[in-house]
């Protein structure tokens, strides 16, 4: 039924807020039209927060089906690659290279999360904290110290979550000793 616009103010409880994995902003009261739900200018209202709640306002002007819902941020590795890597290092001698990671969030909300690089027996060789806006793509360079020359499969992971890897591999060859190849005399 349509009549003049009505502000409701609403509670929402800290702790569930964490527990769905969304933040203070990322709450949002929608109304059902007939066929879709419409997210409604919805505000906090930070001086009537408690202790243990988060106080919201939003306007509308039916009073159809209203639900309160959390958005949630949903950070993915899109590709990696790696940079730097010089074409040969003495045996014993440490590069940096840098292994970059394309991150995007497709959420709702803005996110974070970790970027890990990590050899091939799994131990994490450096890592960092990437935050990412809604709708963000952000390329995150993360350094990485090799030492000696070979081929090297690096593994770029983001937080712990099962398929999101992607593999880079780096190739440094030895340097050529001077010496002519072997019988080309």
């Amino acid at each position: 039924t349509e009549h003049d616009e009505t502000t409701v103010r609403f509670n929402v409880s800290k702790a569930t807020i964490s527990n769905l994995g969304s933040t203070e902003d990322g709450i949002t009261l929608y109304q059902y039209d007939g066929s879709q739900y419409d997210d409604l200018s919805t505000t906090r209202i930070p001086g009537d927060d408690t202790a243990t709640e988060f106080a919201y306002q939003a306007t509308f002007d039916s009073f159809n089906d209203l639900v309160i819902a959390a958005g949630q941020p949903d950070l993915g590795l899109t590709s990696a690659s790696a940079s730097g890597a010089p074409d040969t290092l003495e045996s014993g001698q440490t590069t940096t290279v840098t292994v970059s990671a394309d991150v995007e969030n497709t959420g709702s909300i803005a996110g974070s999360d970790t970027v890990r690089v990590r050899d091939s027996s799994g131990n994490t060789l450096n890592s960092t904290t990437v935050n990412v806006g809604t709708g963000g793509t952000p390329t995150v360079p993360v350094d990485v110290d090799l030492t000696g020359p070979g081929s090297r499969t690096l593994t770029v992971a983001l937080g712990g979550q099962t398929g999101q890897t992607q593999d880079v591999t780096v190739d440094i060859d030895s340097p050529d000793d001077g010496s002519p190849p072997a019988g080309g005399g």
